[in-house]
């Protein structure tokens, strides 16, 4: 099963989620675009707002979705 088929979302709202998550990740190791965002890889739980990022490390978010916005904020995990 494929990370679009496990969240419930229309698909321009999946397509902004994932984007906002790997971005927060990005942002948060401070390597922008130099990372590619391919090279994460996420695992959301939709009804949580949460999400785990992972790629050369592991990563937690969180995310909250109002109307076509998302926020979302991510900090190294601690495992």
């Amino acid at each position: 099963m494929t990370l679009r088929d496990q969240v419930d979302l229309p698909a321009e709202h999946q397509i902004v989620l994932f984007w906002a998550l790997k971005e927060s990740v990005l942002k948060a190791k401070r390597t922008g675009l130099r990372l590619s965002p391919k090279s994460l890889r996420l695992s959301v739980d939709l009804s949580a707002g949460t999400a785990h990022v992972s790629g050369r490390s592991s990563w937690e978010s969180r995310f909250e979705l109002r109307d076509d916005h998302v926020l979302a904020v991510s900090w190294p995990s601690a495992h």
